[in-house]
């Protein structure tokens, strides 16, 4: 596959192709950084750049539409588009929108030429979009327990942090240009604030067993980048790694923690992945002292668990939905009078609905950890059920006991 690398929306999109299952099974050739010889014959580069090519095993090579369906024959989570594609004039039709597309496209790429500061390697360029959403929804985290938290240690834990996540932020804007940034930042803030107020509400417990929980995976991520870097060529990286290691180091800034008789966490020591001992008290009651020797030891723990709980968390939300659905609301209609199966029917939903939101989290959360597109889905229902819990049926109650009420008078 040979794709134009100096196109933002075509390198995003080669970016999907490469995540999907199947996508390491294809060789991706970035057409504009590439050598002459990965280009192989027939194939100069102006002519790559210009269309998006793909070499068949055979020798043949396919370019606009038909190399399109060809990737997506290939690739399990596209095969719906490839048999769209076999409908007569379907072809004809993609490629006409393709050269409509070709038209505008050096829009995007001259902007992009023009606000690229740094020339990045292509996989760097994904951590740091990654990091800069990171970092937008750890603001958020913080906001979300400062909005929903009264406790007066805990909202200056949280402030404290706040300020922290704010100077990362900015430091990750500084390298990744909005031309850059991932185009779903409103769902990760949204989901960031939900990951601080929602633990705010069952108090400070929970809330710093998230923080730590949520810290614990920042501090390996950073870790692997700066593997990476290392990996690449650290002399050409210096003020990269350097920024790295600075939003790894200091996410724990020296503090004293709300509730722990003055215990202070410190600063996680360079070269060391895990937490650093704590030499006394925890900050909530009954806590076990206990700290993982590496995040990398408790990212090996915690895969194998993910993708079973996933699985039983996701098939207790669809089970209960359907049985909620097609069990108990059928039986109050068909066992009680009209009026007291709507009246307990509307008693139901809201902890109902609350049940689709914790669990559609909580399966979200471990299938982060196997599978992103599915997690994706998850918090997707996660995130619609809360404003049909809170706005839509409180709406639809009232709109139906007015109209009832409407009916009465008239009549």
């Amino acid at each position: 596959m040979y794709y134009d690398g100096a196109c933002p929306l075509c390198s995003r999109e080669m970016a999907a192709y490469q995540r999907a299952r199947g996508g390491d099974q294809l060789r991706w050739v970035d057409a504009a950084g590439c050598g002459a010889e990965e280009l192989g014959p027939q194939l100069p580069r102006e002519q790559a750049q210009a269309r998006l090519h793909v070499r068949l095993p055979d020798g043949r090579v396919l370019s606009g539409a038909q190399a399109f369906v060809a990737v997506w024959q290939r690739l399990p989570a596209f095969r719906g588009l490839a048999l769209l594609a076999r409908l007569p004039g379907a072809t004809l039709v993609m490629e006409g929108l393709y050269r409509l597309f070709l038209t505008v496209r050096p829009l995007w790429r001259g902007r992009a030429a023009a606000r690229q500061p740094e020339p990045w390697p292509q996989a760097l360029q994904r951590e740091l979009r990654t990091d800069h959403a990171g970092e937008a929804g750890a603001v958020m985290i913080y906001r979300g327990v400062l909005a929903v938290t009264r406790d007066a240690d805990l909202r200056a834990f949280a402030q404290q942090h706040l300020h922290t996540e704010r100077q990362h932020l900015a430091l990750i804007e500084a390298v990744v240009p909005p031309a850059q940034r991932s185009r779903l930042l409103p769902l990760w803030r949204l989901a960031g604030w939900l990951t601080g107020a929602l633990p705010a509400l069952l108090g400070p417990r929970a809330v710093y067993a998230t923080i730590e929980s949520v810290e614990t995976f920042v501090d390996a991520h950073y870790a692997a980048q700066v593997a990476m870097i290392d990996a690449l060529d650290p002399g050409t990286l210096p003020a990269l790694r350097q920024l790295l290691e600075t939003c790894r180091q200091t996410r724990w800034p020296t503090a004293t923690m709300p509730g722990s008789g003055g215990l202070r966490r410190q600063a996680i020591p360079a070269g060391c992945a895990g937490w650093p001992p704590v030499p006394g008290p925890l900050p909530w009651p009954g806590a076990r002292r206990r700290r993982c020797a590496s995040a990398a030891t408790c990212e090996r723990a915690l895969m194998p668990l993910a993708q079973p709980c996933s699985l039983l968390l996701t098939a207790a939300l669809f089970g209960g939905m359907l049985l909620f659905a097609g069990g108990f609301a059928a039986f109050l209609f068909t066992a009680l009078p009209m009026d007291q199966a709507r009246a307990l029917i509307r008693r139901a939903f809201p902890p109902f609905y609350l049940f689709v939101i914790v669990a559609a989290g909580l399966a979200a959360g471990a299938a982060a950890w196997v599978d992103a597109a599915a997690a994706g889905v998850l918090l997707a229902v996660a995130l619609s059920t809360l404003p049909t819990r809170q706005w839509l049926m409180p709406a639809i109650n009232r709109a139906t006991d007015g109209g009832q009420r409407a009916r009465k008078s008239s009549s």
